[in-house]
């Protein structure tokens, strides 16, 4: 540790600054006594290490805290609206890793459906599926749907630039002797 000597100018709790014969200032770290003003003071030079990892944490807690409003502002921000129309109808709202954060029936009928899962942060495919799945088990898709060549209906609205992936529900799908058809930003498929 450097060592330096001078004219002490000002105390403070955890160390004094002196003027040198130099004329220069330093901060010097305070020992067992307390000098007073004007004395000569010899010490070891403050190196302030703790307001070093004070101003530290302060910064690394200010990055982590705008990086996770940054992601919690993305998860949480619609990028696509899926209309599932059985009919009832109802809305999905997905982020851009397509995680459902929004779920609306449009119709008495949709709410009642969707009140009876949990759709929330599932993915879309996994949601979509729970959807038809459930609406079999309460009898909204039953034979005489199938018989009557009924269609479900999806309507994909989203950013020019991002495509809605589903594959996965689309295989499910061809295991159900269900017809649907995806319309997805204007692309549509009809599969019987």
């Amino acid at each position: 540790m450097k060592k330096a000597t001078g004219v002490v100018i000002k105390v403070y709790s955890k160390y004094v600054c002196v003027r040198t014969i130099n004329g220069e200032f330093i901060n010097l770290t305070l020992k067992d006594y307390t000098p007073n003003v004007g004395d000569i003071y010899t010490g070891t030079i403050y190196s302030g290490t703790a307001l070093k990892r004070i101003r530290a944490i302060i910064l690394l807690s200010v990055v982590l805290l705008i990086l996770f409003g940054q992601s919690l502002y993305f998860y949480l921000i619609p990028s696509a609206t899926i209309v599932l129309n059985i009919p009832p109808s109802i809305q999905l709202k997905v982020n851009k890793w397509n995680r459902i954060i929004s779920v609306k029936g449009l119709q008495s009928s949709g709410q009642k459906l969707t009140d009876s899962i949990k759709l929330k942060n599932k993915s879309l495919d996994e949601g979509l599926k729970l959807i038809i799945e459930t609406a079999k088990s309460e009898d909204i898709i039953n034979k005489k749907y199938i018989d009557n060549n009924n269609a479900v209906t999806i309507y994909v609205c989203c950013d020019e630039n991002k495509d809605i992936d589903l594959i996965k529900f689309d295989e499910f799908m061809k295991h159900e002797s269900l017809k649907y058809q995806i319309n997805n930003n204007g692309k549509g498929t009809f599969i019987d």
